[in-house]
Order: C-alpha cells, then sequence, then structure tokens
C-alpha cells in the first residue's frame, strides 16, 4: 500500500470514528487483521513443489502445508507475517533429510492457504492442530510473528511440548502491532481505541496481554534467540528481556541483518543448534553482515 492510499484509508477510518464508531471498529479490525499476500514467484513454486504437500482444513480454510525428509527427527518451521513457506529454503535443503523429517505450512491468508483475516489466535490454534496431527516435534524455528506464536502456543497448551525453539527476530509484544499500525495510517486516539476494544472482543483478551515474556514464564524448553540490534520491526530489548525472562535460552544479537536475517551464517548458525554441533563459541559474538 502507498502513502496515499494509506492516508486516505486513515482519514477515511478517522471520520468514521466519529460519525459511525461500531462500523470503523469492524472495518478497522479487518484491516489490521488482513495480510498482503505476495505472489508466488518462478523460483518460490519451483522449490516448493519439492516437498510432499499436505493439504487440510482448519476453520473451513485449506490450509497449504508442505513435508521433506523420512528422518525421525521432527523440525516444524513457521514463518512471519506476510510471508509464507519458500522463507525456510536454505535451511531446508542444509539440514539431511535421512535424519529429519522437515514440516512447514502457510498461515491463512498467507502463501497458498485460503483466508483474508489472520492474528495471533488462529495462527496460536492452527500450530497446536498441526502439531497434534504431525508432532511430535524435536524443535520449532520461527520468524517474527512465528515466533511470539509458538510461545503462545505452547503457553496454552502445556501437552504440547518440543525440546528446542529458534526465534528470529521475534516481537515482543502485540501492542507494538497496534502502535504500528496506527503510525502507519496516523489514525486518532479514537479510533485505535476502537479498534482496540473490538480486538478485545473478537479474541476474547486485550491485546496487551500477547507479551513475550509472559507466555515464556516457566518455560523449560531450550532456546536460541536470534535478533538484529537495529531490527526496526521488532526492537533489540524485546530480545534482551525475554533472554533475562528464559532461564534456558541462548540470546545472540546481529548487527547489519535487519529483521529479515537472512544470512547464511543464520543459516549455519541455526542447522549447527539443531544438530547439536558447536554453535556455544558464538553466544558473546555480534554476527556482522
Amino acid at each position: 500500500m502507498n502513502k496515499f492510499s494509506k492516508k486516505v484509508l486513515g482519514n477515511y477510518l478517522n471520520a468514521l470514528a466519529v460519525i459511525a464508531p461500531g462500523t470503523m471498529a469492524k472495518h478497522s479490525f479487518k484491516i489490521f487483521c488482513h495480510p498482503i499476500k505476495s505472489r508466488f514467484k518462478e523460483h518460490h513454486s519451483a522449490f516448493l513443489n519439492t516437498a510432499q504437500k499436505i493439504n487440510f482444513q482448519f476453520n473451513k480454510l485449506n490450509i497449504q502445508g508442505y513435508k521433506w525428509g523420512h528422518g525421525p527427527k521432527k523440525i516444524l518451521f513457521l514463518h512471519g507475517w506476510q510471508s509464507h513457506s519458500f522463507r525456510w529454503k536454505n535451511y531446508i535443503k542444509t539440514l539431511p533429510l535421512d535424519q529429519y523429517t522437515l514440516f512447514a505450512f502457510d498461515a491463512p491468508g498467507h502463501g497458498a492457504s485460503d483466508g483474508n483475516l489472520m492474528h495471533l489466535e488462529m495462527y496460536s490454534n492452527l500450530t497446536k492442530v498441526f502439531m497434534q496431527k504431525y508432532g511430535p516435534f524435536e524443535a520449532v524455528v520461527t520468524h517474527s510473528m512465528g515466533g511470539l506464536c509458538i510461545l503462545y502456543t505452547l503457553f496454552q497448551d502445556k501437552n504440547l511440548q518440543v525440546d528446542k525453539i529458534v526465534l528470529m527476530g521475534s516481537p515482543g509484544s502485540g501492542q507494538d502491532f497496534l502502535n504500528f499500525y496506527q503510525k502507519a495510517l496516523n489514525l486518532s486516539d479514537k479510533a485505535i481505541e476502537l479498534t482496540r476494544k473490538y480486538i478485545k472482543f473478537q479474541l476474547g483478551k486485550d491485546i496487551t496481554y500477547y507479551t513475550a515474556n509472559r507466555f515464556v514464564q516457566g518455560i523449560s524448553t531450550n532456546g536460541l534467540i536470534i535478533h538484529d540490534l537495529h531490527d526496526q520491526d521488532a526492537p533489540y530489548y524485546y530480545a534482551e528481556s525475554l533472554h533475562q525472562n528464559w532461564i534456558n535460552s541462548i540470546l545472540i544479537p546481529t548487527n547489519g541483518l535487519g529483521h529479515n536475517l537472512k544470512s547464511p551464517k543464520i543459516v549455519d548458525l541455526v542447522c549447527n543448534y539443531l544438530q547439536d554441533k558447536e554453535y556455544i563459541a558464538l553466544k558473546d559474538e555480534v554476527i556482522y553482515n
């Protein structure tokens, strides 16, 4: 969405908040939870077609899943907002497929899955269903919103157990999504408060409830947190705070990789961690681009 479109949409919602607050709240919620699908490119499809395709129903939506390998150890990959399973190509090509079975799926409204709305409750419920159906998983590897999703999923269901979690560029609070939304559309305080109340009405919880530090309390799973010092989408201090509250975690900062953290160094680091190879020496170092 370009700047002009954002301005027009923001002005429309701000005006609607005054003259029709109920209608505004419904429209704003749909916009807030609406991911913009990126088109599949030829190289995306070429790689994803190397997988065994998994199709299943969730909330009357067709969800596209993928499976690679036939090894005894299972790993699940969870992508972030407005991404899809192609993100994990380099990780999947690095891990030995005779030792691991690797799974991924496109979240609702993302990639090849149906839908046009997605929020944390939906993503978490889908992740729970997937883990129950195809697990147990030895590890879960995540980026961005996928990180908050797995922490919330394990917080909600203590019967789901994994040995390792990898969080890359994970946000720390649902409130940040709302702050970003307000800033992007220049929404008035009245408009954003109506949106907050409608989110609570739809999800059953205030958006401030969704915090990584809350979800990680008491977690015994081993964790690897990778976060860029200058992440513009999810500030680095969240990673520091999460590390302090997560007893069995290792925090590795990067510099110059941004929120996406796309680097062969990160792929090697994560894959070595998953395979119990040497990675500990990096815990006090900064990985530079």
